[in-house]
């Protein structure tokens, strides 16, 4: 069963007191394709990229709106998100190729690391990358014996390479395969590895002044194009979240409430206390109660109204 995640973002009320607030709930994979898309390069395009809603939202009670600051996080689903402590940093457009590689380019871009027998223990800055990378890769894969172990174990033994089994990940194509088809199905690994593989992959290109791309570009697009993916599913989600953060914070902050509630609240006059907070776009028969006293009374529309007998 595939793990929830949460797009969160944290922020401060006018008087001081950090809240978090849980924009967007679904899949790691589809947080990171709504986060990673074509026109999200920053913290600023993903705040201008949320529907209007929720953006007012932040403005009104995180922050001021002008300034937004990279305070903007993914939480593993909890009991109490405010309390969670599973956090990882948000991938952009620029990390796009993470999200939408494929075995086949985890396995390429191995390739690219690989290191040769002859050389394994050169101190040459390149040959440092690679080997401190691989340890780590040993690190994070490795940590415990799992089926991942068995079948490079099972690799080398057939090989007969006599490798140790650091070595045999840092020389052989075929524990790469194994290695890329492993880490590929699981979103959440795959997210890891290559996170960690683009860092030091990077480490390497800078040294040639080449820019670190783990997926061709246009090749990145057309998947993006392809995706199975729904902005209206999306917005949705998040419009059901923001209806609960307002119940929450509105309770928590009652009179933050009813000093937005004054200003452009629609409460339903019939049925309803005027504290009650509804949707304009979920209550018929509304009136608006605004900033300024309301005109004198009138009376009743229409004669003998029941709710005013009492001047009838």
């Amino acid at each position: 069963m595939t793990s929830k995640y949460v797009l969160c973002f944290k922020g401060k009320t006018p008087d001081g007191k950090e809240e978090i607030y849980p924009i967007y709930e679904s899949s790691l994979r589809d947080i990171d394709m709504y986060t990673s898309y074509k026109i999200c390069f920053s913290y600023n395009d993903l705040y201008r990229f949320l529907p209007d809603e929720v953006k007012n939202f932040i403005k009104e009670n995180l922050c001021d709106g002008t300034n937004i600051e990279d305070n903007f996080f993914i939480r593993k689903k909890c009991k109490d998100i405010r309390r969670g402590r599973t956090d990882l940093s948000i991938l952009y457009n620029k990390d796009a190729d993470i999200v939408y590689a494929k075995d086949v380019d985890i396995y390429s871009a191995l390739y690219e690391m690989k290191l040769d027998k002859d050389s394994y223990y050169k101190n040459d800055i390149e040959t440092k990358i690679k080997r401190d990378f691989f340890k780590e890769v040993c690190r994070i894969l490795f940590e415990k014996e799992s089926e991942l172990s068995y079948e490079i174990d099972n690799n080398n033994e057939k090989l007969l390479t006599g490798y140790s089994r650091l070595e045999s990940i840092s020389i052989l194509p075929s524990n790469f395969k194994i290695i890329a088809s492993h880490v590929y199905k699981n979103y959440e690994l795959k997210r890891k590895f290559l996170i960690l593989l683009k860092e030091y992959k990077k480490n390497l290109d800078d040294l040639q002044n080449i820019k670190t791309r783990l997926v061709n570009k246009l090749t990145v697009e057309n998947r993006m194009k392809n995706r199975k993916f729904s902005i209206y599913s999306v917005n949705e989600n998040m419009e059901n979240l923001l209806q609960d953060e307002k119940n929450y914070f509105y309770k928590k902050y009652p009179k933050k409430r009813l000093e937005d509630g004054s200003k452009s609240e629609r409460i339903c006059s019939i049925g309803a206390n005027e504290d009650d907070f509804i949707d304009n776009y979920n209550c018929d028969g509304c009136v608006t109660y605004l900033d300024s006293e309301p005109d004198d009374f009138l009376g009743p529309i229409k004669a003998n109204d029941p709710r005013y007998r009492s001047i009838n």
